[in-house]
């Protein structure tokens, strides 16, 4: 099914959501209604490629609008650098190292609660939609949900009701937004129970690569390119399999990204429409957050999950909450991934689970002279070469390799693009952040080991998903 005219940018939801917030009373917290939930991860959108956030390219005109009527995060900062262990931190305010689904093949432990999960016990109906093998229910992440559909977009490959599907590698070669709005507006129109609010979780699948957008995004932003690069075969340059292009093709490369998460703004805004066209706007918390960001050879490398350098951690986040949140907000405060599931709870007026270990930043957002009470946020990555791990302060970030011990820091006010790190062992400056680091990973280990059962629960891959997975690189 291709796609050849741009979706159309809708115009009734500004309308909706700012007639909301001007009859609003005011920016109270508390709603009699528990309210529904729109929570939407968009995977591999870094913060940079986002108009909210400075980009020049129009690539997020409806994620523009939401933040214009809410809340937009400038310093959200990733559990990881990559989907499986930053979704999952999401999804139970654990960092990675206790949520123990650090990579393919692992699973969430049984005594390990979830936000959906929270949410259900307190009435709400719980629907998640995902185009991204990484998250399959297999792992955990459909803990807690009424419906966790996994598998229609992946299955209708199978029927051939795509256009582009290579059955060789058993991934889609073709966008799947128009999969998750098909299944995400049949619920919302045709089975959503009106009596009852909800969490409608929605994973956006496009930007990751390969970026193959189709027409007219493919040529959106870089119209009169004549190379060869055609954004593709990606995980095989990253292993070394293709030699790296020059500037020209690397910034046409980085156009097809651009294309492709304009195609999924663009999808974003349909849902949102629809939303506004059923009256729900004005009662739901819409949370739109990425999982982590993308490299395009700023450090010598593509693709994420082997570093933890800004262009992979510092992430999208925008809330929009009629009424609730002051419009055109700009939080600067530095919160994390772990911090979604006590704030979203916090919103419904629902208590916190003891296992969380981040904090509700909504009574910041209530009382601006609040200060958020964790200054600093840490982060870790695991692949197959690669174990890091990290903590971020305001102006400063610390990375220790578990590999070897060694600790290495950016003071990232005067060099926001971390090319001149300092050997953490020969620079005072870093020395306290590096131990405040060592304190929390060794926290972590005796946490971890103390934990009940196995320390890590193995989940069984089936041939199609262990196929999906080495399509993207995640197994090999």
């Amino acid at each position: 099914m291709a796609f050849h005219t741009q979706v159309a940018v809708p115009h009734l939801l500004a309308i909706a959501i700012t007639g909301a917030v001007l009859c609003a009373a005011g920016p109270a917290l508390a709603a009699e209604a528990k309210p529904n939930i729109l929570f939407v991860m968009i995977d591999t959108l870094r913060a940079d490629h986002v108009g909210c956030y400075g980009y020049p390219r129009p690539t997020t005109p409806n994620l523009d609008r939401l933040a214009a009527v809410g809340v937009r995060f400038e310093q959200m900062v990733a559990a990881s650098s990559w989907t499986t262990p930053s979704v999952m931190s999401m999804f139970t305010s654990l960092p990675p190292g206790l949520h123990g689904v650090t990579g393919p093949g692992r699973a969430l432990l049984d005594n390990t609660t979830t936000l959906a999960a929270e949410l259900g016990r307190a009435g709400y109906q719980t629907i998640g939609f995902t185009s991204n093998p990484c998250t399959h229910s297999r792992f955990g992440y459909g803990r807690g949900f009424d419906l966790y559909d996994d598998f229609t977009v992946m299955l209708s490959s199978d029927l051939n009701l795509f256009e582009e599907f290579d059955h060789e590698k058993g991934i889609l070669n073709t966008a799947t937004s128009p999969a998750v709005n098909r299944l995400a507006l049949d619920w919302l129109e045709q089975k959503r129970d009106p009596d009852r609010p909800f969490l409608l979780y929605l994973l956006y699948f496009d930007p990751h690569a390969d970026y193959a957008p189709p027409s007219p995004y493919d040529r959106m932003f870089d119209p009169d390119y004549e190379g060869t690069e055609d954004g593709r075969g990606m995980a095989e340059r990253s292993a070394g399999g293709r030699p790296p292009p020059l500037e020209r093709d690397r910034d046409h490369v980085r156009a097809l990204y651009d294309g492709d998460i304009r195609f999924t703004d663009d999808h974003l805004g349909v849902v949102l429409e629809k939303m506004a066209t059923l009256g729900l706007i004005e009662n739901t918390l819409i949370v739109v957050v990425s999982d982590h960001g993308e490299e395009f050879w700023e450090h010598g490398g593509t693709l994420h999950g082997h570093t933890l350098y800004e262009e992979l951690v510092r992430v999208v986040c925008v809330l929009s909450w009629p009424g609730r949140l002051r419009p055109g907000t700009v939080f600067p405060q530095q919160v994390s991934h772990i911090d979604l599931m006590p704030s979203i709870l916090d919103a419904a007026g629902l208590p916190i689970p003891k296992q969380c270990r981040g904090e509700s930043f909504m009574p910041c957002l209530a009382s601006p002279e609040k200060v958020f009470p964790r200054q600093d946020c840490f982060m870790e990555t695991e692949t197959r070469n690669v174990h890091l791990a990290a903590i971020r302060s305001a102006g400063a970030k610390v990375v220790m390799d578990l590999k070897t011990g060694q600790t290495r820091g950016y003071l990232l006010r005067e060099d926001p693009g971390e090319t001149a790190g300092a050997d953490c062992a020969a620079a005072a400056w870093c020395r306290k952040p590096a131990a405040r680091l060592d304190r929390w990973w060794q926290g972590l280990l005796r946490e971890k080991a103390a934990q009940p059962g196995p320390g890590l629960v193995p989940a069984e891959i089936d041939p199609r998903l262990k196929k999906q997975l080495k399509a993207l690189g995640y197994l090999h």
